[in-house]
């Protein structure tokens, strides 16, 4: 449990004087009580105004006595009263846990804070219809982001982790009631890729699960209803009750329950965006502790709306602190629970405490995965100021085998992330190395994310490697495109055209290599490119000579291959039995455009029949690399006509294997869109 802070420790105090308040106090709410009933109703709301202002929990007896007394007009005044204030939701829920009229007063008043939250909050939930219908509309505005969920996750897991990390503009809750239930089937074997909608849709799409819709009023009478959120229910329980049904409930069992439901309650509270709900799990934990009420406050921070208990450098420190000893030992969901709120903290707090200097503090005695969640948390808490600067510094020059490769990975992440260097200019140190020879490992970086962060955080490989010969034998393929694109980063194109004539040399990996400097020219750093491969083409003296062929191949893969050049590479595939599809595809939105869509279409029509599982996949394949051609191009006439060509095409044969691939490829796919692995967003918060 999280020790109090200083500001907590006073708020305890206040508690402790409000429950020893003198007997005239007492008095003066009786005297209040008495006008509730007078028969000017100026006085009446004069009283019901300054009794909701003086209430406090340790009131409750004396209102229960007050409920069981009054007529229906005053206990109706009575949960007014409780209404004036949102601090007094506790109050409420504490009557509404009792018998006879103090229930009824207490219900009246919850329903009555929630309605005050947000007006029609108690229509019903969302049509199943409707909300697939709204989905679709999401997805049509939201084509410009591709996600991807790791293989293997229980859905429950698989919708926390995409409330945390989709930025779907909605909150995403896990029924408290599947906190009940054993562990799911994973969603799928492999890692899924798509919209934020589609993988929604896989989620709610295992056995036994769907998706609801808690709405409200909308600002503008013509306007669709207001979603407040998602949730992921068990199917037979989908779309019954209301948004404030469900609050009273999530409510209810914060002790009514058991730990596992009033902890999951606490979350879906937490989560549900409505203030008052997450001061209450505040008040709780404050009062007395409560676990249910920390987890609520863990999930609402780990979303990025940590409630300001959370928000001083002893709380954090005590997070911290938590979470070392949690990952010291083998308590790894407390560590990640603990992790991602961490990773949710803004980098300062309301009174301007530097909250990353807090996670970095005392960092060599962490353990090392304390030490990978820390950096972590700092990639996404945005922290940048001297502490974290010196840490990171400290951690990236340190001598070899002194941090792990993931722990290396994290720091780079921060540097290239959150802050330039100081002094500008490019930086040589030696810890990478070890980061480099991780590539593609269990939890590593992958050589695309690895070399964007290295040129991003200005990082030299050692002068030594300028020659591609003094790389490291134990280097993979993916290392040394890293060290590559260093190199270009750094403008130093000799070298990086030394690193890319080596690694020319293998033919049948140009579309991987090609895969790995794409970014470069989407990312607006096409003219270098372009001079890199113009290096290329005139080596040099004593520079070795590049394969005109691949140097073609090269140029083409990557959009970048000279107009005049294009008839020539169009002949020369043609000149074999089986044109290359991608190349094919490559050239549909240059000057040969029109006849290599020609060839494109008449090489699927001839495979059609024949075209085993394998070879249907790479044809697909060509025609999602051609439809992105077009669609960058704006040739939308031209990326019509091959739609309708292909589209034939696979009806007539949907049976086979080529035909049911060309069939599965959607609209969306020819759209060039980055991707976000969500588990790699995450991978150094829980591992």
């Amino acid at each position: 449990m999280l020790n109090p802070t200083p500001r907590s420790l006073v708020l305890l105090l206040c508690l402790v004087s409000l429950l020893a308040a003198p007997a005239t106090a007492r008095e003066d709410l009786r005297a209040l009580w008495a006008e509730l009933a007078h028969p000017d109703a100026q006085v009446r709301a004069l009283a019901e105004r300054r009794l909701g202002q003086s209430l406090g929990p340790e009131h409750a007896p004396l209102l229960a006595e007050w409920a069981l007394a009054g007529d229906s007009e005053t206990r109706a005044r009575l949960a007014s009263a409780l209404v004036h204030a949102p601090r007094h939701l506790g109050l409420a829920l504490a009557l509404a846990r009792q018998d006879g009229p103090a229930a009824e007063v207490g219900q009246q008043a919850l329903l009555g804070h929630i309605a005050a939250w947000e007006e029609g909050v108690d229509l019903p939930l969302l049509a199943r219809r409707e909300l697939d219908a709204r989905l679709d509309r999401w997805a049509d505005d939201r084509r410009s982001k591709r996600l991807r969920l790791p293989a293997d996750l229980e859905p429950r897991a698989a919708l926390e982790l995409m409330g945390r990390r989709a930025d779907f503009g909605l909150p995403l809750i896990v029924d408290p009631e599947l906190a009940r239930a054993a562990p799911f089937l994973p969603i799928a074997a492999e890692p899924l890729d798509g919209s934020a909608v589609d993988l929604l849709r896989a989620i709610a799409g295992a056995r036994g699960l769907a998706l609801d819709a808690a709405q409200a009023k909308p600002e503008r009478e013509n306007d669709p209803p207001a979603l407040l959120w998602l949730r992921l229910v068990r199917a037979p329980a989908q779309g019954r009750g209301s948004g404030a049904e469900q609050l009273l409930t999530w409510l209810g069992a914060l002790d009514g329950g058991t730990p596992a439901v009033a902890r999951a309650s606490a979350q879906a509270l937490a989560l549900s965006g409505w203030p008052a709900a997450l001061d209450l799990l505040a008040e709780r934990w404050l009062a007395r502790r409560d676990p249910a009420a920390e987890a609520g406050l863990l999930a609402a921070a780990s979303v990025g709306r940590p409630h300001g208990v959370l928000l001083t450098e002893g709380a954090v420190a005590e997070l911290v602190a938590r979470l070392d000893r949690a990952l010291a030992g083998s308590d790894g969901a407390s560590g990640a629970e603990l992790g991602v709120a961490l990773a949710g903290l803004p980098a300062r707090a309301p009174s301007g405490a530097d909250l990353g200097a807090v996670l970095a503090a005392d960092f060599d005695a962490a353990p090392p995965r304390a030490q990978r969640a820390r950096l972590a948390a700092l990639v996404h808490t945005g922290a940048g100021t001297d502490p974290v600067r010196a840490l990171v510094a400290r951690v990236l020059g340190a001598e070899e085998g002194v941090y792990d490769p993931q722990t290396l990975k994290e720091a780079l992440r921060v540097r290239a992330g959150l802050f330039e260097p100081r002094g500008g200019g490019v930086e040589r140190v030696g810890a990478p190395r070890t980061l480099l020879r991780a590539v593609g490992g269990a939890g590593g970086a992958s050589a695309v994310e690895l070399g964007r962060w290295l040129v991003e955080a200005e990082l030299l490989p050692p002068e030594g490697w300028r020659d591609p010969a003094a790389l490291p034998a134990d280097l993979s393929r993916g290392a040394k495109i890293a060290v590559l694109q260093q190199w270009l980063g750094a403008g130093d194109l000799p070298a990086a055209a030394a690193h890319l004539t080596v690694l020319m040399e293998d033919a049948g990996n140009l579309d991987p290599l090609a895969a790995h400097l794409e970014p470069w020219r989407v990312g607006g750093d096409g003219d270098r490119l372009a001079a890199l491969l113009a290096v290329l083409r005139q080596p040099a003296e004593g520079a070795p000579a590049v394969d005109a062929v691949l140097l073609d191949d090269l140029a083409l893969a990557l959009g970048l291959l000279p107009e005049e050049r294009h008839r020539a590479v169009l002949d020369r595939l043609l000149a074999s039995e089986t044109p290359h599809p991608v190349r094919l595809a490559q050239l549909v939105a240059g000057p040969m455009g029109v006849r290599a869509r020609v060839v494109l279409v008449g090489r699927m029509r001839d495979a059609l029949e024949t075209a085993t599982p394998a070879e249907a996949r790479v044809l697909a394949s060509a025609v999602i690399a051609a439809e992105r051609r077009l669609t960058a191009a704006g040739l939308d006439g031209e990326l019509a006509e091959l739609r309708f060509a292909l589209s034939t095409l696979s009806r007539t044969g949907r049976e086979t294997a080529l035909g049911a691939a060309l069939l599965s490829i959607g609209r969306a796919d020819g759209l060039v869109r980055p991707l976000l692995d969500l588990g790699r967003e995450e991978a150094g918060l829980v591992r």
